[in-house]
């Protein structure tokens, strides 16, 4: 072996032992039973862990109550209702003794390892934590629906609450690549909702609300657009209510940012271009003014024109539909025809 390589071998050593050193053995992704009950546990650094029982899937605080980790606090709503106590650490096996707040009551911890931290982000975002509790949920699909023609059913999510989205019935070179990508966005709001549920930020009276649907408002034989909308509060001063719209390319099956179709913007319109929406609007002379202080909108395409939502609040949230030809002196290039096409009568 020669000196190089054993200078590398010693500095990898060096890099594993400041590794083993800076991270306890008890920090990672666990999974095993507390009594009968099977379990998943994250155990992070100081108040950032949690667990979920399988059964229910909603997740409970844990405190560290040692540096050390031999001891954790549960806490639900910033009380606690029971304690850990970690008899055995190993770097793949933790057992210990769950008790309740109040009482001598006990229940053995058995857990093994899953998931050994791959970096500093929190663990308890990890796929490895959170896709038992997320794969657990049934998808639920509707009946066939008629759009203008065109077929298509809703998935639903089977949990306490609406998240639902669309499957496309429809044949296609894209349709297998949206159908795809539209569940794949349909799992990741399952686990948005499991972290709404599980968050501590709501007082003991208040309970956590998540909601998603998506439906479609345009179909052509090139674009789908839907309308998506979401409402959520978990936890501060009020209800958060979203309204946008996703546009997916039929023929490509990918989702595409329709301010890309303009030159030199980014999700806001120009002070020139926003002169010709807000001339096409029909609010009130409250939401007209708040109109012209607003240059942020969601859009989709439509038969008429380009539909601009303002990202206002919900009572001036109605849409806008811009003519395509009053468009074209702000697009580029890719947007000049793209909406050349949906101005054919072929469209």
């Amino acid at each position: 072996m020669n000196k190089a390589t054993i200078l590398m071998s010693l500095h990898l050593l060096l890099l594993s032992g400041a590794a083993s050193a800076a991270d306890p053995s008890w920090r990672g992704v666990w999974s095993g039973t507390i009594g009968k009950q099977q379990v998943m546990v994250c155990l992070d650094h100081d108040d950032s862990s949690s667990y979920y029982y399988r059964r229910h899937s909603y997740d409970i605080s844990l405190e560290a109550s040692d540096k050390k980790g031999p001891r954790w606090a549960e806490m639900t709503k910033g009380k606690r209702t029971g304690e850990w106590k970690f008899e055995s650490i190993t770097r793949d096996r933790l057992t210990g003794n769950w008790f309740a707040s109040k009482g001598k009551r006990s229940t053995p911890i058995v857990l093994e390892r899953v998931s050994a931290p791959a970096n500093e982000g929190q663990l308890c975002d990890d796929e490895a934590y959170n896709g038992p509790r997320i794969d657990a949920v049934k998808i639920n699909a509707g009946s066939p629906e008629n759009f203008e023609g065109k077929r298509f059913r809703t998935l639903s999510a089977g949990v306490d609450t609406t998240i639902s989205t669309v499957e496309l019935l429809e044949s296609g070179p894209g349709v297998a690549g949206v159908n795809q990508a539209l569940r794949a966005e349909l799992r990741e709001r399952i686990g948005n909702y499991y972290e709404c549920l599980g968050s501590d930020n709501t007082r003991a009276e208040e309970v956590a609300e998540y909601s998603v649907t998506e439906s479609p408002v345009f179909w052509s034989s090139r674009w789908l657009a839907l309308a998506v909308v979401a409402d959520d509060y978990c936890g501060g001063l009020r209800i958060n209510h979203h309204y946008w719209y996703s546009t997916w390319d039929l023929s490509s099956g990918k989702n595409v940012d329709l301010w890309t179709w303009f030159e030199g913007m980014k999700y806001e319109a120009s002070a020139a271009l926003n002169k010709i929406i807000v001339a096409h609007a029909k609010f009130d002379e409250e939401c007209a003014e708040m109109l012209t202080e607003n240059v942020t909108y969601s859009l989709h395409p439509s038969r008429e024109g380009m539909v601009f939502s303002p990202q206002l609040y919900v009572g001036c949230q109605d849409d806008i539909v811009v003519p395509y030809d009053k468009l074209l002196p702000f697009l580029s290039p890719v947007g000049k025809r793209e909406v050349k096409a949906l101005m054919s009568p072929r469209r």
